[in-house]
């Protein structure tokens, strides 16, 4: 019983590595292409396929909420790719510790 265990212990870490592997060949193989992304849109890898993984320039529009370590820390608006509206910041407690007011870019 004990051999068993084991066995499935090293057969599910070699399935993760072998996952993690093909993962970093396939951001190596992205990241080698140097896709250059229009102005006012940014790069990122999403998933695609089984395992596999797609580089998109995408532009930000529409709300914008960030937390981190469980909190907001940040709410704003994007519009075409740029801030727009009233941005506010937040500290770890949830108060708020700033704000900023973006323009719309719109001719």
């Amino acid at each position: 019983m004990r051999s068993i265990k084991r066995l499935f212990y090293f057969v599910g870490l070699g399935i993760a590595w072998t996952g993690c592997r093909r993962s970093d060949a396939n951001y190596a193989a992205l990241a080698g292409k140097d896709i250059q992304c229009p102005a006012g849109t940014q790069l990122h890898y999403e998933p695609w396929g089984e395992s596999g993984l797609q580089a998109v320039c995408s532009m930000k529009h529409g709300p914008v909420a960030i937390a981190e370590y469980g909190h907001i820390q940040i709410e704003g608006q994007n519009e075409m790719g740029k801030q727009v509206g009233t941005w506010r910041w937040f500290d770890k407690s949830g108060k708020l510790v700033r704000t900023a007011q973006y323009n719309s870019t719109k001719p």
